[in-house]
């Protein structure tokens, strides 16, 4: 094994056992010694300490050994982080519990759905297939270590190899060979996008800031933390600027520079790094193409496609670590736990029978091949697709998984469906009223709370949540068979409806319609991570079902004649005129005015009472001056806000419910 190669360290013991020993290795052993643990439970005195909800902040970053505490939560994307950060000759020190047995992950509050921590058996299983895959390839690179206090405190750093020892940041020069040629090619190129993609810890950010010496350069990236390594190689040539902060100053009279350099660009918004690009001349972009971020690779495909058309882009890629050797065996550990290989046994001809079979999460991790290819095929279709997405999919209690194959192996596409409603009278009244939103049902909840149908979370649904065709076979119907499969079980288990949510495009909301899905809600505002509408629409299978459709279809189609002014899209949908002040509304105002009812969802209603005043009560216009403002400028805030000196929206939302409450109590319409 080379002395360049780093090293994984997994302890399992008694907490005693594991504190004290590795107070030793750390004092023993110099380094930076970064801890993604809690330091209450691990004290030790050499390392640095960040939480899971802290790893981001390492990114491009670089370190010498480090030490990441599973027992509480395997948070599997802050190990990817924090694994990605350490330079070649380091060691990777992972506590794992004692016993897998009665195990309950902690991480799994983040995506089960569920409030409390569950067993992760599929994940436990495939984390010690992959430790016992990395002893049997790689002996030299794994120590696996049971600690008791009978032991010395030297017991495992005695058994570390002795090159370990001698702390030494090593560089590994003749890895820069093609990042050097990869930058004279950068620097001759034409097109106004160059977009240079890699796996992490191949210098990426290193390239971008040496181009900056060339050339007069602004950087931005999702954070000033990660850009380290970049405006090191930049040498004071580039300035930084946040991309909110640069969005802002796209209209302004400010100079700019020739390029913008945009690093980690699958960590941005769409909609902002689509400004981005629209607002300065030239852009070099740097992504990860399996990336904690999300997919570099699905973010081409959505964002860069238009731009291609023209010849505008020019893709480049690298292949070869600078941070760590060549074929470094962490990181094919780390590759082999998160499923970043393997995805080669897709389709790519429709030769064969199209077989549609619902499976089981055992089934999905019957072989690694099987469940690479599932979630490669989730990666490639979503770019938004991260490791919470991989621990869902192994152990979340909810799901309903489909695989759709060709001759009975090749994978042609997969469909996720998340069990939905069911919840209790109370929780939907607080989630009516704003005081709640528990984790899970994402469609039953948002018809309740920005729809005001407490029906929708009482009715057992399926949620589609992914649906994704390898490329080379769309539009073969392929995803309607899919749908077709889902759609079939769920009215044989009784559920009223199946629902989607989806960012708005005139092709997506074309495909749902001609499905068989009725649009029955559209978000207010854009999407932070897709820059466009949320759009929900359902297929119903009950009477009951059928009967929410209907209603909810009724008030789209009635609220549609406020909201078209401003949410600008195109819904198939005969507006209803008819928008006198009925006892809902009235009911619907008291509910705004006396709790926290979603104010997004009150929009229509505010309007109509608005119309109301204009029309049929002139003189009560200056008891609601905050209403006939906010109805004047679409809702737009920041102008009423200004006028009326407030310090914000909270204070805006404040002052506008108590308006409205003084006002229909004269009417005597409150619902206390």
């Amino acid at each position: 094994m080379s002395s360049f190669a780093r090293h994984l360290i997994i302890l399992r013991g008694d907490n005693q056992s594991i504190t004290t020993q590795l107070n030793y290795t750390t004092t023993t052993i110099a380094g930076d010694w970064i801890a993604v643990a809690d330091e209450q439970k691990l004290p030790v005195s050499a390392a640095t300490y960040y939480s899971t909800n802290q790893a981001k902040l390492l990114l491009g970053q670089e370190f010498q050994h480090a030490i990441f505490d599973a027992r509480d939560g395997f948070d599997l994307e802050a190990l990817a982080i924090l694994t990605g950060t350490l330079v070649a000759s380091s060691l990777c020190v992972l506590i794992l519990p004692m016993s897998f047995t009665h195990w309950q992950d902690q991480d799994s509050l983040r995506w089960s759905e569920l409030p409390a921590a569950i067993n992760v058996p599929h994940f436990v299983k495939h984390l010690n297939e992959m430790i016992l895959l990395q002893q049997r390839r790689a002996p030299h690179s794994i120590d696996c270590f049971e600690l008791n206090t009978a032991q010395h405190e030297d017991y495992f750093t005695k058994q570390i190899p002795p090159h370990y020892l001698t702390y030494q940041k090593c560089d590994l020069p003749q890895n820069y060979f093609e990042q050097q040629q990869l930058l004279e090619r950068v620097l001759k190129l034409e097109q106004r996008i160059i977009v240079i993609t890699a796996k992490r810890g191949r210098g990426k950010s290193a390239l971008a800031g040496s181009f900056a010496t060339y050339h007069d350069c602004w950087i931005t990236a999702p954070n000033r933390q990660s850009v380290t390594t970049l405006m090191r190689f930049a040498a004071d040539k580039a300035r930084f600027i946040a991309p909110d902060e640069l969005i802002m100053q796209l209209n302004s009279s400010l100079i700019q520079p020739k390029w913008l350099i945009i690093d980690e660009a699958a960590m941005i918004p769409l909609p902002m790094l689509v400004q981005l690009i629209e607002g300065f001349k030239r852009i070099l972009l740097t992504t990860t193409t399996d990336g904690y971020e999300g997919t570099g690779q699905g973010l081409l495909l959505k964002l860069l496609a238009k731009y291609q058309q023209h010849d505008q882009v020019a893709m480049l890629h690298l292949t070869t670590p600078i941070r760590w050797q060549n074929h470094d065996p962490l990181e094919h550990f780390i590759d082999n736990l998160t499923v970043a290989l393997g995805q080669n046994n897709q389709a790519n001809c429709y030769d064969y029978q199209l077989l549609v079979k619902k499976i089981t999460q055992d089934e999905l991790v019957a072989s690694t091949d099987s469940l690479a290819a599932f979630f490669g095929l989730l990666k490639t279709a979503h770019y938004r697709t991260t490791l919470i997405d991989l621990r869902r999919l192994l152990d979340a209690k909810n799901l309903w998984l489909y695989r759709a194959t060709l001759g009975g192996s090749s994978l042609a596409g997969v469909l996720i469906g998340i069990c939905e409603g069911g919840l209790t009278a109370n929780v939907i009244d607080q989630i009516l009223k704003g005081y709640r939103r528990p984790k899970g049902n994402l469609v039953a909840q948002s018809l309740v709370a920005h729809a005001g149908e407490p029906t929708a979370a009482i009715l057992r649904s399926i949620r589609v949540n992914r649906i994704a065709v390898v490329n080379a076979l769309r539009q073969r119907g392929i995803a309607r068979t899919l749908l077709a499969e889902l759609i079939d079980d769920a009215r044989q288990s009784d559920c009223a409806f199946v629902s989607v949510s989806f960012a708005y495009s005139a092709d997506m909301l074309a495909f749902w319609i001609n499905c068989g899905f009725v649009p029955v809600h559209v978000g207010s505002n854009k999407e932070a991570s897709s820059g466009s509408y949320a759009v929900m629409a359902i297929y119903p299978l009950t009477p009951a079902g059928t009967e929410l459709c209907h209603t909810l279809k009724q008030r789209l189609a009635r609220n549609w004649y406020w909201l078209k002014r401003f949410i600008p899209i195109d819904l198939p949908i005969m507006i209803d005129d008819e928008q006198a002040l009925t006892d809902r509304d009235w009911a619907e105002l008291s509910l705004f005015a006396t709790t926290h009812y979603a104010y997004s969802a009150s929009f229509a209603v505010l309007s109509r009472l608005a119309n109301w005043i204009k029309h049929f009560c002139l003189e009560h216009q200056s008891r609601l001056p905050l209403l006939m403002s906010l109805v004047l400028n679409q809702f737009d805030e920041k102008p009423v806000i200004a006028s009326f000196q407030l310090s914000g929206k909270n204070q805006l939302l404040t002052l506008l419910r108590t308006e409205i409450y003084q006002f229909i109590a004269m009417q005597g319409s409150i619902n206390e």
